[in-house]
């Protein structure tokens, strides 16, 4: 048989990748232009910028090696299901590391990093679980180059790919679950400290506060980039609906980025062909784009 991927899933492969180079460029383009000069170097812009370089690099990667080298010896078959887990995995981490960083500015905007658990706990389970399954992932990877067909199949180990689905439904569903949980009682405290500044009422008998502190955390969300576009309340009614609004692009974008990783990981078991390397690859970047889209629609 001839090894290699036949002229019409390379033909296939590309079109799809410049499809997504295509709506990530548009994707970071929109939110650039929303956010214009008022964008700062915040932590939330780096890791927003991280996942962009990492899909734009998995995008390259699987280009190149499904329609460029072709898949045609097992040394380009065994690299590219390490290239698929590194950059999979690479992806995951930003995005859940962005969604601990959403979910700690949104809830103790005051605090500092290394001083709220919810923020060191999420880290840290995040770093040490992905990074241990990506280092178990790379220390036994499924690759092998069909005598028969001449084409190339790729795959982690059963206990492996448990490991990964365990995890990222786990992290996805937490994250959604706390923005959901954060969702009502944050926008009541906020709502009764805006009601306060129209009293100048603190709460505690002291006039003058809540004006302070609603102006004072509504700022720190807008400079940190979770409101989106950076604009100074206006009002009262248009401090709420900004953060009502930015509260339930949290819930929609984690909810958007779980559907995608259940969507691949359903795929993946479900379906006999998802084992040959473009439909693995493919299906790993599909998750990583939708997940990089949901991020840039929840800052935009």
């Amino acid at each position: 048989a001839k090894y290699g991927e036949p002229p019409k899933i390379r033909t296939i492969v590309v079109g799809i990748c410049l499809v997504y180079m295509f709506v990530l460029a548009l994707g970071q383009g929109l939110r650039i232009g929303r956010l214009g000069r008022r964008m700062k170097s915040t932590v939330i812009e780096v890791l927003i910028l991280v996942q962009f370089i990492v899909s734009v690099g998995f995008v390259t990667a699987v280009a190149v090696m499904e329609s460029g080298l072709g898949q045609e010896t097992y040394a380009q078959c065994h690299a590219s299901i390490r290239v698929c887990i590194g950059m999979y995995m690479a992806g995951k981490i930003a995005l859940y590391v962005f969604l601990i960083e959403r979910v700690h500015i949104v809830r103790a905007p005051f605090v500092p990093r290394f001083r709220d658990p919810v923020w060191v706990i999420g880290v840290l389970v995040t770093a040490g679980g992905l990074g241990g399954i990506t280092a178990y992932d790379y220390h036994g990877p499924k690759a092998e180059l069909s005598h028969d067909s001449g084409l190339c199949s790729i795959g982690i180990v059963p206990n492996a790919s448990i490991a990964i689905m365990a995890m990222d439904l786990f992290l996805g569903t937490v994250l959604t679950g706390m923005f959901i949980w954060i969702l009502r009682p944050s926008f009541k405290s906020v709502t009764e400290m805006i009601s306060q500044s129209n009293t100048g009422d603190d709460g505690r008998g002291r006039r003058g506060g809540g004006r302070r502190w609603s102006t004072k955390c509504l700022a720190i969300w807008a400079s940190s980039g979770v409101g989106g576009r950076r604009q100074r309340p206006k009002g009262n009614g248009s401090s709420r609906d900004q953060l009502k609004m930015m509260l339930w692009r949290n819930v929609i974008g984690s909810t958007i980025a779980l559907m995608a990783t259940a969507a691949n990981i359903t795929i993946y078991l479900a379906w006999s062909e998802s084992t040959r390397s473009y439909a693995c690859l493919l299906g790993c970047l599909t998750d990583v784009v939708v997940s990089n889209w949901a991020t840039n629609w929840m800052t935009m």
